[in-house]
């Protein structure tokens, strides 16, 4: 009994395990299932015949199967998985049964279901936390001589498991050596998991500028361009007086041809925050809402050259929350108007985004920022809820509130983030 129920949940740990090792979240279907039944039948067989556990790591081959059909992997991808998957489960049965053993020692059978279940947990739990799809990824691209020291300690507890069904156990030198190589294992997991978040993070930084920095550049060029037609600008505003005898016709010509030269010249002051990416940015997303019929007021008070927070990140805030004031129009006849401003206070920038809004009780806000909960329909919603998560990474706040402005009611979202010179 115990036999078949130890079996049944190390077929379940390895589902498990496959889905997290391709970042796939587990999903018991006809092919699944089918393949959980089938491994148990074979390795069921396998005992019945005392074929050994040589013959059970056939059942391997049935993984990569599984693998090349279900996540439509290729030949290479599909023998690394099933390598990977070897290694992370000798790994946690290994430690899972140095427990057990402690626990239950004179009932092998238990022994072993317990070793499993712990084995199921890890893979549930521990697993998603490790992120081991990015081994997958990363395998033909980087971190090699890391893998080659995963490839190692995999073998070796391989080697002590082996040994322990063989010779019914383990040597006393081989042991010592077992438990400083899965502390190493879990170490090099936990280093190689920073320095690929690390790695990412200055890629998709790099290639955030480098868009970016085209958006910039444009802004740039017109800000010159428009230099040159300055003075022509002035005087044809001071030569007005020639052409109009009427001093109501003359102000209403001279206020139409400055607003005019006030709407070519809105976004210049973007030029002045002293961040070239976030400029090009907020210019190219301005204008995009602009271009949807979007009034756009904004006003720049401070320089964020000491800003902690990286580019990327603040630029997906601010993305998320210009989008959020856009859609809230969706189904309204009001003017669509958005503002923003960015001020610093003391040691923290202060990033401001409004948009006219029905009053909206405060306890639907605090809704607004959990997971997939948001009045545009199932599936929606993640957009706040990530930013509360960005705001919890980065050590910054984000506040919502309903303010009054001209007798109106306006939904006010202020990201608060910290300076160089704020040490908190």
């Amino acid at each position: 009994m115990f036999t078949i129920i130890s079996l049944l949940i190390e077929e379940l740990s390895i589902v498990v395990c496959i889905h997290r090792i391709f970042g796939q979240k587990i999903r018991f279907d006809r092919r699944t299932i089918s393949l959980i039944i089938f491994q148990v039948c074979i390795l069921s067989m396998i005992n019945y015949l005392s074929l050994g556990k040589v013959a059970a790591g056939f059942t391997f081959v049935f993984i990569f199967i599984y693998s090349k059909i279900k996540f439509k992997a290729t030949f290479a991808t599909c023998i690394a998985s099933a390598f990977f998957l070897g290694v992370i489960m000798k790994a946690m049965q290994f430690i899972c049964l140095l427990l057990a053993n402690i626990i239950v020692y004179d009932n092998e059978g238990l022994r072993v279901m317990i070793a499993d279940m712990g084995v199921l947990c890890c893979s549930v739990f521990l697993l998603p936390r490790l992120k081991v799809d990015r081994l997958r990824k990363s395998l033909f691209v980087k971190n090699k001589y890391v893998l080659c020291v995963f490839g190692f300690v995999g073998v070796v507890i391989a080697l002590l498991l082996m040994q322990d069904k063989i010779f019914q156990g383990i040597q006393a030198e081989l042991f010592v050596f077992a438990i400083p190589a899965v502390f190493v294992l879990i170490i090099l997991f936990g280093k190689w998991n920073e320095s690929q978040k690390r790695i990412e993070e200055i890629e998709k930084d790099l290639d955030n500028n480098i868009r970016l920095q085209e958006k910039y550049s444009e802004l740039l060029q017109k800000v010159r361009l428009r230099q040159h037609g300055f003075k022509n600008h002035l005087t044809a505003i001071f030569s007005t007086h020639y052409t109009y005898k009427s001093y109501e016709q003359l102000v209403e010509v001279q206020k139409e041809y400055c607003n005019k030269m006030i709407r070519e010249n809105k976004y210049n002051s973007l030029l002045l925050i002293g961040n070239n990416v976030l400029s090009g940015f907020l210019y190219g997303k301005l204008q995009e809402v602009e271009e949807g019929g979007f009034q756009i007021e904004y006003s720049i008070d401070t320089n964020l050259e000491g800003i902690k927070i990286p580019n990327y990140y603040l630029i997906e805030i601010l993305g998320i929350l210009i989008d959020n004031a856009a859609e809230a129009y969706q189904d309204s006849e009001q003017q669509k108007k958005i503002s923003l401003s960015i001020a610093e206070k003391g040691e923290n920038y202060f990033f401001t985004i409004c948009n006219q809004c029905e009053y909206v009780p405060y306890s639907q806000m605090e809704q607004w920022f959990q997971n997939e909960v948001s009045s545009k329909g199932e599936g929606r919603g993640l957009g706040l809820y990530y930013v509360k998560t960005l705001c919890n990474d980065w050590n910054m706040d984000i506040r919502c509130e309903n303010i009054e402005i001209e007798q109106k009611n306006w939904v006010q979202f202020t990201l608060i983030a910290e300076g160089a010179g704020n040490q908190k």
